[in-house]
């Protein structure tokens, strides 16, 4: 039983540091990744545009496809910040400390090393939208175009 062992319910993805550190919490996932990979994440996308009279001057666009947020990095930073990848050290340092070994100069120190702090939901799906657009493009004169776009998503639930 881990109890209140800094690394009670981490879990790490080949190897365990926690173990490394004397610590009985942690677990592996037993592969490089937290989670599976999705191979779900098929984003179809088409499009198309129509010269109406043939004469370049009017020109109807349309499209639609499905788009998938790209994995951002900054969910991740704050899991940095677990056990055993940091600690806390507390106590009152004295004027006379060596350079070479300030641990030495403190009075009543204690070091912590906390608990988990950050964590992620293994089970969360990429983010995904349908996004859908129609153009009309007419020549106005030489060089000059009008363009009358609608642009749409659904609607956030």
């Amino acid at each position: 039983m881990v109890g209140n062992d800094p690394c009670n319910g981490l879990l790490f993805a080949e190897t365990n540091p926690c173990a490394a550190a004397g610590f009985a919490g942690g677990a592996t996932t037993g592969n490089r990744s937290f989670r599976d990979t999705d191979f779900n994440n098929f984003a179809p996308r088409i499009g198309f545009a129509w010269d109406i009279f043939g004469n370049s001057k009017s020109v109807f666009r349309a499209g639609v496809g499905q788009f998938f947020q790209r994995e951002r990095v900054s969910p991740y930073l704050p899991v940095a910040g677990n056990p055993p990848f940091n600690a806390n050290r507390n106590g009152i340092r004295t004027l006379d400390n060596d350079p070479l070994n300030p641990s030495l100069a403190c009075l009543d120190c204690s070091t912590s090393n906390g608990s988990p702090s950050a964590g992620i939901d293994l089970s969360v799906r990429v983010p995904n939208t349908w996004q859908w657009n129609a153009t009309w493009e007419q020549e106005l004169f030489p060089n000059n175009v009008l363009e009358l776009s609608y642009v749409g998503s659904p609607a956030s639930i």
